[in-house]
């Protein structure tokens, strides 16, 4: 069944077709289910990002993705799916944003998964732990609060390799918040 998807994707720039909302929906629904295996997903992967994905496909990848996220309740509150890289000769700026967004009522939420500083600094979640931030600064981790595509870092890592996952893994909405595009339109 999965492979159809690896096929859409990786038969070639004149084989190639786009997935559309309903079927990346569901080739996201069995990536995350677990019933396919790793040299399926790894092989989707690299083929829709050669292809390259498209808006359409993204919508429906993240409407499964929203179906297993756990949500949080943090009123007024804006999410940053890359709060910075965690530069060991750059500070992280996400405490003078929240600082700014505190003056207007708001709160900062922060999420991620590295599990490796990115050019030898910290990661997001280190510097959270760490740090005596404001009180409107939330920090989650995709362990927590979609633990189906926290399984998926260990064989992403190893693809060494931007995926589609990395733009999808940024806009989880885990705080219901309001987004700029609607994600259940087909």
């Amino acid at each position: 069944m999965f492979f159809k998807y690896i096929k859409a994707v990786g038969t070639g720039p004149k084989g190639n077709c786009d997935l559309s909302v309903d079927e990346s929906r569901d080739m996201m629904s069995q990536i995350l289910s677990g019933e396919v295996h790793p040299e399926n997903i790894a092989a989707f992967l690299l083929g829709w990002r050669l292809k390259p994905e498209t808006i359409d496909e993204f919508r429906g990848a993240l409407l499964a993705l929203d179906e297993r996220t756990k949500k949080y309740d943090i009123p007024n509150s804006i999410e940053l799916g890359y709060a910075f890289d965690g530069k060991a000769k750059t500070p992280y700026i996400f405490p003078l944003i929240a600082k700014e967004l505190k003056r207007s009522g708001l709160n900062l939420c922060l999420f991620g998964d590295l599990l490796q500083p990115a050019k030898n600094g910290l990661t997001t979640k280190e510097f959270c732990e760490s740090s005596d931030l404001e009180s409107n600064i939330f920090y989650f981790d995709r362990k927590e609060y979609l633990p189906p595509l926290h399984k998926l870092t260990e064989l992403r890592m190893r693809l060494g390799v931007r995926t589609g996952l990395n733009t999808l893994e940024k806009l989880p909405n885990i705080t219901n918040s309001k987004v700029c595009y609607n994600r259940s339109s087909s």
